[in-house]
């Protein structure tokens, strides 16, 4: 089990998967930071009980720009992606990287959840600062369903 100390929490890098290297809390306010480990976690509740309190905005950004959406993309929460856009989230928001909640849902082979980003005009050809769209990490992980999903739009 790998941790990484933040200001704020402990995140479990493990239990967080792949995709979340590293989630700053350093400026985030405590509702910030509940947000982003309910999205990283699948907490539908928890999501809902925040973002119906008013105290935190659906697109909340970490250090890296990083949204509860992205997060929720990334670690293929298919029903916390549906809240989060019912609530407003932006599915083009982009990190400090460039990356979108589609980009994350592409490489790791989230169909279900890149369906749904599509269907929410999530842009399907939007550049990372390096140049990499996720049409190009889905071909680069080999996901050929991806791949055709992402040429269909």
């Amino acid at each position: 089990v790998r941790l990484v100390r933040s200001s704020c929490v402990v995140v479990n890098l493990h239990r967080c998967g792949p995709h979340l290297r590293r989630m700053s809390m350093k400026k985030e306010t405590p509702s910030d930071v509940r947000l982003h480990l309910a999205a990283v976690n699948g907490d539908l509740k928890v999501i809902r009980r925040l973002l119906d309190s008013g105290k935190v905005h659906v697109d909340c950004r970490d250090k890296e720009g990083t949204t509860p959406l992205i997060l929720s993309a990334a670690n293929g929460h298919l029903e916390c992606v549906q809240e989060l856009l019912e609530q407003g989230a932006d599915p083009a928001a982009r990190r400090l990287t460039g990356t979108t909640a589609l980009f994350f849902a592409a490489q790791a082979g989230y169909m279900d959840v890149a369906q749904l980003l599509i269907s929410h005009q999530a842009p399907v050809d939007t550049p990372s600062v390096d140049g990499g769209t996720p049409l190009f990490v889905a071909c680069q992980y080999g996901n050929h369903e991806m791949v055709q999903l992402l040429v269909r739009h």
